[in-house]
């Protein structure tokens, strides 16, 4: 959805009665195109992902080689990538915006609400590797999450409990 669609959209749920709404690049229906990252997590799609699991493993090395070739490149920006977009919605609307999306410092989560990007900010891989980073953004310990934005975690949550997997999948016996 482009932002002036967005925009349409977000007047007509608040005209609706909606209380809020988050903006976001999408859902986990759209694939990889919503996922950003600096590489693509090809042995996590080959180890989770449902459409590759009739791929023999016999061929898996060959299909991790043609995969990258097949898979769109993660859209750039890996930070802060529905910004504009909050920022055009919370400006057309009177209910609350909240916004996800590459939001992992302190700084960055501080900014988007002091300049009235949005009234609330929400993250996720952030939490998924630090469960705990709220309370230590308060106690002065952490400015920055640990994620790397591989992925794993979204892709792996297919046939595994969702965690963080840091960009690798362990060698099983």
């Amino acid at each position: 959805m482009r932002p002036d669609e967005a925009v349409r959209v977000a007047k007509m749920l608040e005209a609706a009665g909606c209380a809020g709404v988050e903006i976001s690049s999408g859902t986990i229906a759209e694939g990889l195109a919503i996922m950003r990252g600096p590489r693509i997590p090809t042995d996590a799609l080959l180890a989770a992902n449902f459409k590759l699991d009739a791929v023999p493993g016999l061929f898996k090395p060959g299909v991790a080689r043609i995969l990258p070739l097949l898979t769109p490149a993660s859209p750039k920006p890996y930070r802060l990538y529905n910004i504009d977009a909050a920022r055009l919605i919370r400006k057309a609307v009177s209910i609350p915006v909240s916004v996800v999306g590459g939001i992992h410092t302190l700084e960055d989560a501080s900014r988007v609400i002091e300049d009235g990007t949005a009234d609330f900010v929400s993250m996720s891989r952030p939490f998924i590797i630090e469960p705990s980073i709220v309370n230590r953004y308060q106690e002065g310990r952490q400015e920055a999450s640990r994620c790397t934005m591989c992925n794993y975690c979204a892709i792996m949550i297919e046939k595994e409990p969702l965690r963080c997997w840091n960009g690798r999948i362990p060698k099983r016996a």
